[in-house]
């Protein structure tokens, strides 16, 4: 519990949780009453701000609340980094994740998940396989499968 919005609420529960007085619930969490009792009021221009904040978003999604703040301060808002992640956060905005490129698997013809095994000795797959033994030498193997048959083929590997 560090900022002070957090102690208010813990300071709020221990006060309706054990019957005790503001002035014990505040001793307890190392809590100033003048900042248990404080009332933050939001200033004049700040319904505009998160309006005009939101028409950004909209025009540039990839963009943060760092890039946002500076185009709003290029606008002539007085709104600082720490004023505009505050709002942001409020209201719940996020830059969407970028959306990973996926990986080619391969010409149409030989990609495995295109390809189903229609018979015997059609489609293979293979791998190589790592392992020790109990006494430390290591061991290293080949191994092959028939797609169709499930038959395996291994060979060791020096």
């Amino acid at each position: 519990m560090v900022s002070p919005s957090r102690k208010r609420a813990a300071v709020k529960a221990i006060q309706n949780e054990f019957r005790v007085s503001e002035r014990r619930a505040c001793v307890v969490l190392d809590q100033p009453r003048s900042t248990q009792r404080y009332q933050s009021s939001p200033r004049s221009d700040e319904p505009s701000l998160v309006k005009r904040m939101y028409e950004l978003v909209w025009s540039w999604p990839r963009f943060g609340y760092r890039r946002i703040a500076r185009l709003l301060q290029r606008e002539g808002w007085q709104a600082s980094f720490t004023r505009v992640y505050r709002l942001w956060r409020r209201e719940g905005l996020k830059v969407p994740q970028k959306k990973r490129k996926r990986r080619r698997t391969g010409d149409s013809r030989n990609g495995c998940h295109r390809l189903r095994p229609e018979q015997k000795d059609h489609v293979w797959c293979w791998d190589f396989v790592f392992d020790r033994t109990a006494s430390g030498s290591s061991l290293k193997w080949f191994s092959i499968i028939d797609e169709f048959t499930r038959v395996t083929c291994l060979k060791v590997v020096g």
